[in-house]
């Protein structure tokens, strides 16, 4: 029966070996959650179990006399266990080739397999003898193995010394295994990690694929809310409460609007063009949208000192590119400190040439050294920095991080200014009577054609539904008068706005046509689309107010000092109208 001190050590050991051998469950500190099950399993494959290497050691025990002769007493299985604890103690420690020798009189040796910066397993030679024993440890073990002197020389007499050549030799081939060994695992935590970053990737793009159906989704319904509210709101005699919360459910709609517009922008667009972006709205837009769901005790400094911040860059790109820089300052300090967010201009010189950039740093106090998040189980932290990093210098700026351990994580991103196009002055129309027409809505969502047919109708105008292009485009030979107007959904499941405008006009049609979208007008459809004549374009979701507008200027009329409210061509000024006529 094994005595208390004696287990009491071989549990101390299995512990400590245990803490470096790869556990059961995927999710562990050394590895972040980038390992699978089945591929958790073939690293265990690759690098064995410490418990059983830390049995015998690599190679057979060179003193294997000796060791038997200890083991038949408790003081010399003490004796062992003792000097086995201190090699792996001082391995885990250091995570260096370590070399003891024991009060036994033997040599220990232990090669650390490190992956990620930490011990992940042990190879080591057991038990080799290096010089002859002195008489003082013959006698230091004859005590413990409580035998006789005599007994312990012959089991020295039986124990192969080795030659500082065959120690040499023998300790090269251990080092050589443990690289390999090493070697073998990094590159499959490597191959690991990527696949992993891929999935990721995929999850993301179908996130933002998701999120810019559910948003278009919303859209739809911003519009039918918006443009009921506001079609009740212009009745008469209606009663000051009424029209209040009028004006409440608009109000609630047009912060709908604005939301709606940040994840599209966010999601993006595989075919999207660069256009002029101001970072402070972006900086501003993002941070309302974090600052809602994070602790209270995160305090958020903004300073917007930039005169200039305008970028040439596609507008996901830009916000993909903030919000990775403010959800990492977010996610250092999940439990509250301080972030801020500041924005200044500079001069760069290059060839002779001043060109103006715009730096923006963000400040956290969490104190986390760049490059520390592997050992501190932060992987995703250094990823969103990596990401950072890409898209500046896709935008030919550069990403800097540095830290004050302790006190404060510091980026630095400086982007080159783009110069901002300068607003065309609004157009000062005369009015013109609004002519009830016939007017045809294509959309593929049936609460969204009523609320059109129903607000248009009260103006006078004939409406016919459409659920599909396709219906459109059966329709259109066999009717005997054509529409005077067509309202088109951008995006609808069997073809796109764009593909149905091309399509009328290879018919023939002179039809002015109105696209409908949550997308802006600066999406690379919708501008191609804005190219051909008497086509026009308004940005859901919409007031009753300003279908009106646009139903009247695409069909040739004009409005009374109200031009300059239309949504065309970009977010700040009306497109020209293009009908020539």
């Amino acid at each position: 029966m094994t005595s208390p001190p004696l287990q009491a050590l071989i549990d101390e050991r299995n512990q400590l070996l245990s803490s470096i051998a790869l556990p059961d469950e995927p999710d562990f500190s050394v590895f972040g959650d980038t390992l699978s099950e089945s591929a958790l399993s073939r690293l265990k494959e690759i690098l064995g179990s410490p418990l059983e290497q830390w049995q015998d050691g690599l190679a057979p025990v060179a003193a294997d006399p000796i060791f038997r002769l200890l083991q038949r007493t408790e003081k010399g299985q003490l004796l062992c266990l003792q000097a086995d604890l201190d090699l792996i103690r001082e391995t885990i420690r250091t995570g260096q080739d370590t070399f003891r020798r024991t009060p036994g009189g033997w040599m220990d040796a232990a090669f650390p397999v490190c992956v990620n910066g930490l011990v992940a397993q042990c190879i080591w030679c057991r038990g080799f003898l290096d010089r002859p024993f002195f008489p003082e440890e013959i006698e230091r073990l004859a005590a413990v193995a409580e035998v006789e002197a005599a007994e312990v020389e012959a089991a020295v007499e039986k124990t192969r010394r080795l030659s500082a050549a065959q120690q040499e030799a023998m300790l090269d081939l251990v080092r050589r295994v443990r690289d390999a060994t090493q070697a073998m695992a990094a590159e499959f935590v490597r191959a690991a990690e990527i696949s992993h970053q891929f999935v990721q990737s995929e999850r993301t793009r179908s996130l933002g694929t998701l999120s810019s159906g559910v948003a278009h989704h919303f859209n739809n319904l911003l519009s039918v809310i918006l443009g009921y509210s506001s079609y009740v709101a212009n009745q008469e005699d209606l009663a000051p409460k009424a029209l209040e919360a009028l004006n409440n459910i608009s109000g609630a709609a047009q912060r709908g609007r604005r939301l709606t517009e940040e994840i599209l922008a966010f999601a993006g667009s595989e075919v999207e063009e660069e256009t002029t972006c101001h970072l402070h709205g972006i900086l501003s837009s993002v941070l309302s949208l974090l600052q809602s769901q994070a602790s209270s005790k995160v305090q958020v400094e903004l300073q917007l000192a930039a005169t200039s911040d305008a970028v040439l860059a596609a507008p996901s790109s830009v916000h993909q590119l903030v919000f990775n820089l403010l959800t990492n300052a977010f996610d250092s300090i999940p439990i509250g400190g301080r972030i801020e967010v500041r924005t200044a201009n500079e001069t760069r010189r290059e060839q002779g040439a001043a060109n103006e950039l715009i730096r923006l740093t963000i400040a956290d106090s969490s104190g986390i050294l760049p490059g520390a998040a592997e050992q501190t189980g932060e992987g995703q932290r250094s990823l969103k920095l990596a990401r950072a990093q890409g898209i500046a210098g896709s935008l030919q700026g550069t990403v800097s991080v540095t830290s004050e351990p302790g006190e404060t994580t510091r980026v630095e991103v400086r982007l080159p200014c783009a110069t901002a196009r300068q607003p065309a002055p609004p157009r000062r129309p005369t009015a013109r009577r609004i002519t009830p027409s016939s007017i045809w809505v294509v959309d593929d969502d049936a609460i969204f054609r009523e609320m059109c047919t129903q607000t248009l109708g009260s103006e006078g105008h004939t409406v016919e539904e459409m659920e599909s292009g396709l219906e459109m485009q059966n329709q259109w030979p066999q009717a005997t008068s054509k529409p005077d107007l067509l309202i088109i959904d951008f995006s609808m499941p069997e073809s796109n706005g764009l593909e149905l405008c091309q399509w009328l006009r290879e018919q023939g049609s002179r039809t002015p046509v109105v696209l409908v979208s949550g997308f802006a007008a600066n999406h690379p459809d919708i501008r191609q689309a804005l190219e051909m004549r008497k086509t026009y374009f308004l940005q859901k979701p919409f007031s009753f107010r300003e279908l009106l507008d646009t139903v009247v200027v695409a069909m040739g009329e004009t409005l009374i000092e109200q031009s300059a409210d239309l949504a065309f061509g970009d977010d700040e000024t009306p497109t020209p109208d293009r009908s020539g006529s």
